[in-house]
């Protein structure tokens, strides 16, 4: 019993630790106020438009976050304070759902699956865009919802799972398009963790979930704006090689600032393990028997491309990274919680990992350099 009420102050803890670091860094991104204005213009009846009075235009990328914005003009709310809470409520809902990813679906114990928790909480990323107004917390939780019940499915073969996976995605679509990207990789997943014991209907029905709602959205969308894609697409995206360039040294500077100091514990608990066996039967088995794992791994790496391809993004704090920071913390927890040999039980190991992991929770909460100078706070 005081072992469990201990947990819950920790993890209670946690979130108070989010919440200050988020108000902290809470200033409403200048984004944030173009959904502001295409949910006031709603709100008022003049549709989705710019101007009041001119032709819809489709200048967002956050659908069902304006949604949520025009709902608060409705209801006579300041949709800036309304963005800021809501972001900050869903940001505190994916360090929960960190928490469950690594509990239920990796196995890592009560206490160490709030190491993502932790990581999470002390993120300058993740803490500054789920209180920047915009729709980046919402659509990290769904996103991470996403992977947790498609993993979650793989692992119990519970069908209502894929459904839950299949909706959120699609929720995470409405937010961002890069929803579908999130929806099209899972998919793919799919047919690597396939069986004998996989119902055909267990995926079809779900895919249908998904899709038809889309193609109704999807013909909406095209027939009020007369364009299949954002207007953003087309006036930010040129696809060059000096984009995929840019992109590049984008990613590489979060590499720098956030997972590289990840690394220390990672290699420390990795310096005794053995070598999987080759072969892709041997990998393909491995990845059935623990789906939460890949799945992690593989929106991660597909997502990373994405932000490399399109040229990462202008604003600090890497906001494009941000829908990642849960899945980068839950893998780092998984890699630095499995024991490898008899020896990693003594004290001294687990003391050397221990600082090893503090060493890394200091270097992520310290700001990168160049935000230093570079503050989003007014």
């Amino acid at each position: 019993m005081k072992t469990d009420r201990g947990f819950y102050l920790f993890f209670l803890a946690l979130l108070v630790v989010f919440a200050v670091h988020a108000a902290y860094l809470a200033c409403p991104a200048e984004d944030a106020f173009i959904a502001f204005r295409f949910a006031k213009n709603l709100a008022h009846g003049h549709g989705l438009t710019w101007n009041a009075g001119e032709p819809p235009v489709e200048g967002y990328t956050n659908f069902l976050w304006v949604l949520l914005c025009s709902l608060a003009i409705d209801l006579e709310l300041d949709p800036r304070v309304c963005a800021q809470i809501l972001g900050i409520i869903a940001g505190m809902a994916a360090l929960f759902y960190a928490y469950l990813y690594s509990k239920d679906l990796l196995g890592a114990g009560a206490v160490r699956s709030l190491l993502p928790c932790l990581m999470l909480a002390l993120s300058g990323p993740f803490a500054a865009w789920t209180s920047g107004g915009m729709e980046t917390g919402l659509f990290t939780l769904l996103v991470l919802m996403s992977c947790y019940y498609f993993a979650s499915f793989w692992k119990r073969r519970a069908a209502f799972s894929m459904y839950i996976a299949s909706a959120s995605v699609f929720l995470a679509t409405l937010t961002r398009p890069e929803g579908f990207m999130v929806w099209a990789a899972l998919a793919l997943l799919c047919f690597v963790l396939r069986d004998a014991r996989t119902r055909s209907r267990d995926l079809a029905g779900p895919a249908v979930l998904y899709l038809f709602p889309l193609l109704i959205y999807v013909s909406w969308r095209y027939r009020y704006f007369g364009f299949l894609l954002p207007n953003t697409y087309y006036a930010k995206t040129d696809w060059t090689v000096y984009q995929a360039l840019r992109g590049g040294l984008y990613a590489a500077f979060f590499g720098l600032y956030f997972i590289l100091p990840l690394l220390p514990p990672i290699v420390y608990a990795h310096r005794k393990r053995e070598r999987p066996a080759p072969g892709w039967n041997a990998v393909r088995a491995r990845l059935r028997e623990h789906p939460g794992t890949p799945t992690c791994f593989w929106i991660c790496l597909v997502y990373t491309l994405y932000i490399i391809l399109i040229g990462g993004d202008y604003m600090a704090m890497f906001r494009f990274f941000a829908p990642l920071m849960p899945l980068i913390y839950i893998l780092f927890g998984a890699s630095t919680s499995m024991p490898h040999s008899p020896a990693s039980t003594s004290p001294r190991p687990r003391r050397a990992a221990a600082g090893l992991i503090a060493l890394s929770a200091g270097l992520t909460l310290l700001p990168p350099p160049s935000e230093r100078f570079r503050t989003m706070r007014t």
